[in-house]
């Protein structure tokens, strides 16, 4: 859901505005408007090279009854986005920093120590209120499939549960996502959907400090993109240590150019635990 950058050359300055929201200033008669200090800031999407390789037996390859081309390229295609998610929520500058670790972007402490003790509507409502109005619409909460599965069943003193239905994606907020689409929304918490990632710290992750929870709108994250995922098969070379044309098998080696950058902080909020 990132705003996609097609990229010409391997580097790429962006704008990102990092200061307080404008609002500007009415004028007296006669008088001179006063200049603003705008606090923009250019970012640069720099391209770095991922890469998947592994080898297949040939034996599979002439034996397989299924379109193992399609498959084996499929499974490239869903490495790379699982790197790229990966990436642009929990980087640590290993090449890319993520939404999580962006020193630039908000951070709200919980109520609680533990991520179990996130408190669903007194937390999730300061988080949102942490992110101002004009970039809120198409904000998504992110988090790890362990957490939403702790919190969206948070219950009052009555034992009713305390997100209606146990916090299912009403058809308000599924009717933004298209039929089928593989981005419908694991649930919803107050009107803004929540989508679960393996890149957010699991509930068993859980400790002092520690950021585990995103909110904000990923067209403010940027994706640049060098072009189509590249597929090489080898019939020769080493992999693993062992030349593969003396062992009855191909190498497959996928390749994609990309970079990603948060292009406005201020359009995100994450959520921490408390020190104590």
């Amino acid at each position: 859901q990132a705003q996609k950058w097609p990229m010409s050359t391997d580097e790429l300055d962006i704008p990102a505005y990092t200061g307080a929201f404008l609002t500007g200033e009415y004028l007296g008669v006669d008088a001179v408007g006063s200049d603003t200090g705008l606090t923009f800031e250019q970012r640069k999407l720099i391209t770095k090279i991922w890469q998947l390789s592994f080898v297949v037996s040939k034996a599979l390859l002439a034996d397989a009854s299924v379109n193992l081309a399609d498959w084996l390229l499929a499974l490239g295609g869903e490495s790379l986005a699982n790197m790229i998610d990966k990436q642009g929520l929990n980087g640590t500058s290993a090449p890319f920093v993520g939404i999580l670790n962006d020193t630039d972007v908000n951070v709200t402490t919980i109520t609680g120590t533990t991520f179990a003790l996130y408190k669903v509507i007194d937390d999730s409502s300061t988080i949102i209120g942490s992110v101002n109005k004009s970039v809120r619409p198409g904000s998504i909460f992110i988090m790890s499939d362990t957490v939403w599965a702790s919190i969206r069943v948070q219950k009052d003193t009555g034992g009713t549960y305390i997100l209606p239905q146990a916090g299912a994606a009403t058809n308000r907020v599924l009717a933004n996502y298209p039929s089928g689409s593989a981005l419908v929304p694991d649930g919803e918490i107050l009107g803004y959907p929540v989508h679960t990632s393996l890149h957010c710290p699991a509930l068993s992750a859980t400790a002092v400090s520690t950021k585990f929870i995103i909110f904000g709108n990923l067209k403010a994250f940027a994706y640049g993109d060098k072009g189509e995922l590249e597929v090489e098969e080898h019939r020769s070379g080493s992999f693993g240590g062992k030349e593969i044309a003396k062992s009855y098998q191909r190498g497959l080696v996928y390749n994609h150019r990309h970079a990603l950058v948060n292009s406005l902080p201020a359009a995100f909020a994450v959520g921490k635990t408390a020190a104590s």
